[in-house]
């Protein structure tokens, strides 16, 4: 016998819930178009060729400061080399004059012995010995490793001038071609000229003759501007003017190495090419 299945029960409706009203939704905001990547960097190339120029520029830096320090080492061991004991002044040599002007430059030079060789003063020293009155030159040179070596050339007698009248010392004094005295002496040189007259054109002349005649000559006078040579022997020469003495000299020279010369009471060379004798 079969049994027969209850019956379903049907849901109970259930109430309407009231409807709300739906929110407006904002409308979807359009998607931004995305930016183009921006660039980060450099070009390669370009950032290479900075990398190198700032090597560069060390480099350089380096390089300077490795003259540098090359530049203070030579100068360190120079200044080392200048004052260091073999390089002192061991011996002062004077060339040139003997006796007491030997003397005078010695004393004129001081004593540098021991001084720093290249640290001498050569220009002082040298303005030392020219302010002697009778050096006509001087050259001061320095010779490694220890040797200051001292020129002079001296001022040579050309003639001589008598004693002032009224002066204490009866001495003579010895000039040179600018007539500036030398040395004084006792007794007057017998191969040179006294000077009469104007002494400085004296003197002047009495150096521009050759030394032949003017070792003949006993006197050069000028006066009035004229010039007269008297010979210890043999006629006068009358040079006139002061001018062209060397030639006038030679001319008279070769007159009087001519026959009958002798006799001649003077040779008139004023005009040299035209020699005349009297």
């Amino acid at each position: 016998m079969s049994v027969a299945a209850p019956p379903r029960r049907r849901p109970k409706p259930q109430p309407k819930r009231p409807t709300q009203a739906k929110r407006p939704t904002k409308p979807k905001a359009k998607a931004k178009r995305a930016a183009p990547p921006r660039a980060t960097g450099v070009d390669p190339r370009l950032r290479a060729r900075r990398v190198a120029v700032r090597r560069a520029e060390g480099r350089r830096r380096l390089r300077r400061i490795g003259w540098a320090l090359g530049v203070l080492a030579v100068l360190a061991a120079g200044a080392g080399i200048v004052v260091s004991p073999a390089l002192d002044v061991d011996q002062v040599q004077i060339v040139g004059v003997d006796g007491d002007h030997r003397s005078q430059v010695a004393a004129a030079l001081g004593d540098p012995r021991g001084e720093a060789l290249l640290l001498v003063g050569t220009d002082q020293l040298r303005d030392d010995v020219r302010a002697l009155s009778w050096v006509a030159g001087v050259t001061v040179e320095r010779e490694l490793p220890g040797t200051l070596r001292v020129v002079v050339r001296a001022r040579v007698p050309v003639a001589w001038t008598p004693p002032a009248p009224g002066a204490s010392s009866q001495a003579i004094q010895l000039v040179d071609r600018r007539g500036v005295a030398l040395a004084v002496a006792e007794q007057p040189p017998t191969d040179l000229p006294t000077l009469v007259g104007d002494l400085g054109t004296a003197a002047r002349v009495a150096g521009a003759l050759p030394a032949e005649l003017r070792a003949r000559a006993a006197t050069v006078r000028v006066a009035d501007g004229l010039v007269t040579v008297a010979l210890r022997t043999g006629p006068e020469i009358r040079l006139g003017g002061a001018g062209q003495v060397a030639e006038k000299g030679r001319v008279a020279l070769a007159v009087l190495a001519a026959p009958g010369a002798a006799q001649a009471r003077y040779v008139d060379v004023r005009v040299p090419s035209a020699p005349v004798t009297g």
